[in-house]
């Protein structure tokens, strides 16, 4: 069964200080960040779920901590987006590594919700937000720490391809831990 997670906003009249986006469209976009992940996944990729679970389960056993779970679905959906649902998901997780590896994380990352984007951001990395295009949800992500991500994803990528060349769960294990299993398709 599908767990909903729910916010409880209180709304006021109150003048209220924050960042850039003015609050109406921040309180709406709480709302809005949801269905939006729920409106990719089924639109773009109906495994965007377990594509995403994989690269935070790669994230985790490798502790790369300052890649932030919001930030991995913004960049598979971003991957998913501009290369396709096609193949299986073991080459769809080696595109998104190799994306990241390729693109160093220079690259602005937009989404046709974010619409015209006018900021300048001087971040090493910028994801933006799709509800809310002054959101810079990159933002913390230090230059030091991109180099770090982007090694990690070249070195993931380089065992990912490998085991899918050699059909070989050992292999995979490395990237997940030792209790990955794959399910065998019906």
């Amino acid at each position: 069964m599908k767990q909903k997670r729910y916010i409880l906003i209180e709304y006021t009249d109150d003048v209220i200080d924050g960042p850039p986006c003015n609050w109406p469209e921040i309180l709406r976009g709480v709302v809005k960040v949801g269905n939006w992940v729920d409106i990719t996944r089924e639109k773009v990729d109906g495994d965007f779920r377990t594509l995403v679970r994989l690269a935070k389960k790669w994230r985790n056993r490798i502790e790369l901590k300052p890649l932030k779970s919001f930030a991995i679905e913004l960049i598979m959906a971003h991957v998913l987006a501009k290369n396709g649902k096609d193949g299986s998901i073991e080459k769809r997780f080696r595109d998104f590594l190799l994306y990241v590896a390729q693109s160093e994380l220079k690259e602005v990352i937009t989404f046709p919700e974010n619409g015209k984007v006018s900021p300048t951001f001087t971040d090493p990395v910028v994801i933006l937000d799709p509800v809310c295009n002054t959101n810079n949800v990159a933002s913390r992500i230090s230059d030091d720490a991109r180099k770090e991500i982007v090694a990690a994803a070249m070195e993931a990528w380089e065992t990912a391809n490998f085991a899918s060349t050699e059909d070989d769960i050992e292999v995979w294990k490395e990237l997940f831990g030792p209790r990955f299993k794959v399910k065998e398709e019906a």
